[in-house]
């Protein structure tokens, strides 16, 4: 969980990986102003690492250094292969009337803004010679303007939305392709933009208080509908979005239309053969980075099931009698830099 020293956002997130995560009512304390918004005396909403109204003005965001000294913390997250290793012990809990009181605030209680965005893939981003943090920021900020459900997105939404993502969902099931390299994909796989978007910007409208969650909702449940209804394979892209959507689902006090997603899921993972080695360089179209992206995609299916499956004394899981000799994931700092280490 991130948090600023110097105040407390709205952008509350849930904590998984704590067996009773605590979610409240977000209060408003803002001690911090950007300098620009301190010499024109107007209001900061001290959003970080740019506030709104630099944002809109499109004018250079800076805060004054703090006097505590210290460096700001960081979000503490558990690399996935470890989660893996011990499923059945540490895996995420699922508070679904917490999870559903934070929907129910954001949907009825929010309106549509331009805003600002975090820069990087996540907590655990890292730059690297061919794609640094700021080339991450720079790729997402280009993608175009969007009109989900009668509802449009601006680019700077869409990379808000994104960011929201990355910074409180993507750290408790970290599968979805990094930041840098889902742009590209976007860009050249119709079925992640026209599924995968949907469902990445309705998880992270959850996490903002300035856009409207409601409509991505039903944009994001009939981008899986539409894909279902879809001839031949499953596409992985599609499995990926859906397991996401799954767990969004269950966590939103829909617990029945969750376990009936992710056994889809489970399903279509298993019918492709997704829990096999071979299968991420077969489908990975020589990028190890999504090749990747997809055993994360397996042992995140494997680690949701083991979860829900738990919470309803359910064993043994679907996957775990599915023998997978998928590889286990490297480690985040090599999956964000695009580094992809030897699974021989």
């Amino acid at each position: 969980m991130h948090h600023s020293p110097e105040h407390t956002t709205e952008n509350t997130p849930v904590d998984f990986t704590h067996p009773h995560p605590t979610l409240k009512r977000p209060i408003r304390r803002v001690a911090l102003a950007c300098i620009p918004c301190r010499s024109r005396k107007v209001k900061c909403d001290a959003t970080l690492p740019n506030c709104i109204r630099c944002s809109t003005d499109e004018k250079t965001c800076e805060y004054q250094k703090s006097r505590r000294g210290g460096r700001p913390r960081r979000p503490v997250t558990v690399p996935l292969q470890v989660a893996v290793e011990h499923s059945f012990t540490s895996v995420p809990q699922y508070n679904t009337e917490q999870w559903s009181e934070k929907l129910g605030t954001t949907a009825n209680n929010r309106s549509f803004a331009h805003t600002s965005s975090s820069s990087g893939s996540g907590p655990n981003s890292t730059g690297s010679s061919t794609h640094s943090v700021a080339d991450s920021h720079e790729s997402v900020s280009r993608l175009d303007s969007i009109t989900l459900d009668d509802t449009h997105l601006t680019r700077t939404q869409i990379d808000q939305l994104l960011s929201q993502y990355f910074a409180f969902f993507h750290v408790s099931h970290p599968c979805v392709l990094p930041k840098w390299a889902l742009r590209l994909r976007l860009a050249s796989e119709p079925i992640a933009s026209e599924v995968l978007l949907p469902v990445l910007l309705y998880i992270g409208s959850i996490f903002t208080y300035t856009v409207d969650t409601a409509p991505l909702a039903t944009a994001a449940r009939q981008a899986i509908d539409s894909a279902r209804l879809q001839p031949g394979p499953p596409n992985p892209f599609y499995v990926q979005a859906r397991l996401l959507y799954a767990i969004a689902t269950y966590a939103s006090n829909e617990p029945e239309r969750g376990r009936e997603l992710l056994g889809e899921t489970i399903r279509d993972a298993l019918s492709l053969g997704m829990h096999r080695a071979e299968f991420a360089s077969q489908r990975g179209q020589l990028d190890p980075v999504l090749e990747e992206s997809w055993r994360r995609t397996w042992w995140s299916i494997y680690i949701a099931d083991a979860s829900i499956s738990g919470s309803a004394h359910a064993y043994p899981t679907r996957t775990g009698s599915a023998q997978s000799t998928a590889d286990l994931p490297c480690e985040e700092q090599q999956y964000e830099s695009g580094v992809s280490p030897d699974h021989d």
